[in-house]
């Protein structure tokens, strides 16, 4: 075998004898290297001050560098983070990027540092990286009779 003209192009010539036939069967075949790797558009996500009573959101892009369709998922997500959309579980099309919602919901108040793992289906990790603040707002409001 060789490496084709163009980089990331295999060529393989193949013979085949077949019994009883005079003439071989004669034919290149031709593999290209592609790459696996899916991408974020950033590599940490802030999600800032937010309070205990409510959302945050932010949008991050993955995309899929490869000349081929891989599945992707987000196992493992902590409770107080939502994906959207499909809960973040998909398949990405060759060279396609797809923007998705993280929505950060806290229910402790305190300082967040996390990993977000995007799996591919062959297994591979990309991590995201996160954090926040979470906070008792200073007010709280009660109704009194």
């Amino acid at each position: 075998w060789s490496i084709y003209k163009m980089p990331g192009v295999l060529e393989v010539p193949m013979t085949v004898k077949v019994a009883g036939q005079v003439q071989p069967a004669t034919f290149t075949v031709y593999a290209i290297v592609t790459s696996s790797d899916l991408q974020f558009d950033q590599t940490e996500v802030d999600f800032g001050d937010c309070s205990i009573y409510n959302s945050v959101r932010s949008s991050v892009c993955l995309t899929n560098m490869s000349i081929l369709p891989q599945d992707f998922g987000f196992p493992g997500v902590p409770e107080c983070i939502k994906i959207r959309p499909n809960d973040g579980f998909g398949t990405l099309l060759p060279q396609e990027t797809l923007k998705f919602d993280l929505i950060f919901s806290p229910k402790i108040a305190k300082e967040h540092h996390f990993q977000l793992i995007c799996k591919s289906g062959i297994n591979r990790d990309f991590p995201l990286l996160c954090r926040a603040v979470a906070f008792h707002p200073p007010l709280q409001l009660s109704q009194s009779l």
